[in-house]
C-alpha cells in the first residue's frame, strides 16, 4: 500500500477502500510499523488533514485500546513529519 500511495496515482477514493482495513491492523505488533509508514504514503498523496481526521474516526470507533494509541502515536509522528498548516 505505501509503494502504491508513493508511486501510484493515489486519490481519496483509494484512500477510502483501504484505510479501515490498515486501522484495523494498526496495534498489531508485527504489522504496525509497516501499516504507519503506509498510512503516512496515504496522507502525503492526499492531504494530512483528511487522512488523520479519517484514522482517528476509524481508530475511536473500535473497542481495541492499542489501536487508539498506535493511532495516536502515528499522529504524533505525521504532525512533526508534516508540520502544521
Amino acid at each position: 500500500m505505501a509503494h502504491l500511495a508513493a508511486n501510484a496515482d493515489f486519490t481519496k477514493i483509494s484512500l477510502e477502500f483501504c484505510l479501515s482495513d490498515l486501522v484495523d491492523k494498526i496495534g498489531d505488533v508485527k504489522n504496525g510499523a509497516g501499516v504507519q509508514e503506509a498510512i503516512s504514503c496515504m496522507a502525503e498523496a492526499t492531504s494530512l488533514e483528511f487522512v488523520a481526521g479519517q484514522v482517528m474516526r476509524m481508530a475511536f470507533a473500535q473497542k481495541n485500546p492499542k489501536n487508539q494509541s498506535e493511532a495516536l502515536t502515528w499522529m504524533t509522528k505525521a504532525l512533526t513529519e508534516f508540520g502544521l498548516k
